[in-house]
C-alpha cells in the first residue's frame, strides 16, 4: 500500500492514478418523482424508447400468453 501511495505521489501529471477513479460532476436526482422530466433526466432517449417499446409488446395477449415459446 505505501509503495501505491508513493507512486501515486510521484508520478507525473498526465499519468491517471488506477486507484482513485476519475468522477464526473453529476446532479443531485430528485426522488419525489414530482416531476416527470426529473424523473427520467437519468436515462438515455434510447433506453426510454427501449422501455416504451417493451411496455408496449406487454400488452399484446398473445405474446404474454405465450412468452415461454416466444422467448426460445
Amino acid at each position: 500500500m505505501a509503495l501505491l501511495k508513493r507512486l501515486a505521489v510521484n508520478a507525473p501529471r498526465h499519468v491517471r492514478v488506477l486507484s482513485s477513479p476519475a468522477t464526473r460532476p453529476t446532479d443531485e436526482l430528485d426522488l419525489s418523482f414530482n416531476s416527470p422530466k426529473d424523473a427520467f433526466k437519468s436515462k438515455k432517449t434510447s433506453e426510454l424508447v427501449r422501455a416504451y417499446f417493451v411496455y408496449q409488446i406487454c400488452s399484446v395477449n398473445w405474446l404474454v400468453e405465450n412468452n415461454d415459446m416466444v422467448s426460445t
